[in-house]
């Protein structure tokens, strides 16, 4: 591992705290709404359109694993091009062969976060205001 690279999970999280650039939505918004536009209603499981409705409490759950996926792609391109050395530093401790999940936690803790709050932003801008 690298000389300035944490490797444990306190110094990582310090590390991430200290280091860390909020991305905001609208740096994802013109994405998000590509990939909703694109997709409509076909971003979600048959089944689920079946219902009638879609629910911002439950909408998540039913969205196609792929579309789900590039949501979460273009959260982490957003994140890691606005904080670099954070996502070499997760790269590299993800290459260690002992390498130890929970290291990392609050990186990927904030991505899963930060996704569903974008998810949110732009439940409401699609299909709430749409």
């Amino acid at each position: 591992m690298g000389q300035n690279t944490p490797g444990d999970k306190a110094s990582f999280e310090k590390f991430f705290d200290e280091n860390y650039i909020p991305v905001e939505y609208a740096v994802v918004k013109n994405e998000f709404h590509e990939v909703a536009e694109e997709y409509g209603r076909d971003m979600f499981t048959d089944e689920y359109l079946a219902k009638g409705r879609i629910r911002k409490e439950d909408y998540i759950l039913y969205m196609k694993n792929d579309v789900y996926c590039m949501f979460e792609e273009i959260v982490e391109n957003a994140v890691d091009s606005l904080n670099q050395d954070i996502a070499d530093a997760v790269s590299e401790i993800g290459n260690e062969l002992d390498f130890d999940n929970s290291v990392t936690e609050v990186y990927f803790d904030n991505m899963e976060k930060l996704l569903k709050r974008f998810l949110d932003c732009m439940f409401d801008e699609v299909f709430i205001a749409g």
